[in-house]
C-alpha cells in the first residue's frame, strides 16, 4: 500500500477558476514565492520536476503551497531512461518550455522548470496560456515559438512585474534566471518596486485569502441549495395537492358509487 499526505484546502487550477481565471497579482506572486522556494531546494539535490503547472500545485487551509505530481520529475544529469527518448516530449503543453517541447532532454535542466513558472504566473495573472492554440498539439507547436509578453494580453500588470515574467519565459536558456533563487528574488523586488513593500509570501496570508475564497464558495452553493429546496417545496407542494384530490375522488366513487349504482 502507499501512503500519502492527506491535504485539505483547495488546488491553484480551482482558486484560479473560482477567481474568473485571474488572480490578484501580489496572490499570484506569493504562489510563485513560495514554489520557487520548493524549487530551490528540489534543484539543490538536481531534482527537475518538468510538469510544473496550476493543476499541479495545492494550496492547504494553513496556506502552505505544495508542489504535487512528481510523476516525470528527472533525478540527476544521467537518469535518462527509455520514458524519456530523446524527441518524444513529455509534460503538459502550455507549459512546457522550448527545449522540452521538441523532447531535447539532454538539454533539460532547471531553466526548464523556471520557464514553467513563468508560464504559471502568466495564466494566473492574464487568464490566457503564454501561446495561443485550440488544441494540445497546436499549443505544442507553438511552445517552439518565442512566447509573448504578458502585457500583450494583460497591460496592466505592472512593468516591474511584467519584465521578470518575460525574463522567465525567455526562449534561451541563457536568457533566463541563473537558477530558482535568483528568480525568486527578482519576484520580490518587482512586488517591492510596484507596491513599496516587501513581498507576504506567508502562510498566514494565503491562509487568510483562502479563507474568504472558500466562504465564497460555500455561499454560492448555500444560495443554489436554498434555490433547489424551494423548487423542491413547491413541486412537493403541488403533489400533495394532487394526491389529496385523487383521495376525494376515490373516497367519492367509493362512497357514491354503490348508491348511484342503485
Amino acid at each position: 500500500f502507499l501512503v500519502m499526505e492527506l491535504l485539505e484546502g483547495m488546488s491553484v487550477d480551482s482558486l484560479w477558476q473560482h477567481c474568473g481565471c485571474s488572480l490578484p497579482v501580489p496572490i499570484a506572486l506569493a504562489l510563485a514565492d513560495q514554489l520557487l522556494e520548493v524549487l530551490v531546494a528540489a534543484h539543490a539535490r538536481s531534482i527537475v520536476h518538468r510538469d510544473l503547472k496550476p493543476g499541479n500545485l495545492f494550496l492547504t487551509q494553513e496556506g502552505v503551497l505544495k508542489v504535487l505530481d512528481f510523476g516525470i520529475a528527472r533525478l540527476g544529469p544521467t537518469a535518462r531512461g527509455a520514458t524519456t527518448k530523446t524527441g518524444v516530449p513529455l509534460g503538459t503543453p502550455g507549459f512546457m518550455s522550448p527545449e522540452q517541447a521538441v523532447g531535447l532532454w539532454s538539454e533539460l535542466g532547471p531553466e526548464a522548470d523556471l520557464w514553467a513558472t513563468g508560464a504559471t504566473l502568466f495564466a494566473l495573472i492574464s487568464g490566457e496560456y503564454v501561446h495561443v492554440g485550440e488544441t494540445p498539439f497546436e499549443l505544442l507547436i507553438q511552445s517552439t515559438e518565442p512566447a509573448r509578453s504578458i502585457t500583450s494580453v494583460a497591460p496592466t500588470v505592472p512593468a516591474a512585474v511584467a519584465r521578470a515574467i518575460d525574463r522567465a519565459l525567455a526562449f534561451d536558456k541563457p536568457d533566463r534566471y541563473a537558477d530558482a533563487s535568483s528568480m525568486r528574488a527578482a519576484l520580490q523586488q518587482a512586488h517591492l518596486d510596484e507596491y513599496g513593500c516587501p513581498l507576504d509570501a506567508s502562510p498566514q496570508q494565503l491562509s487568510a485569502w483562502l479563507e474568504l475564497q472558500a466562504r465564497e464558495v460555500d455561499g454560492a452553493h448555500g444560495l443554489a441549495s436554498g434555490t433547489q429546496t424551494s423548487s423542491q417545496r413547491r413541486w412537493l407542494g403541488w403533489v400533495a395537492v394532487a394526491l389529496l384530490l385523487a383521495a376525494v375522488a376515490a373516497a367519492s366513487s367509493w362512497y357514491w358509487g354503490p348508491q348511484l349504482a342503485g
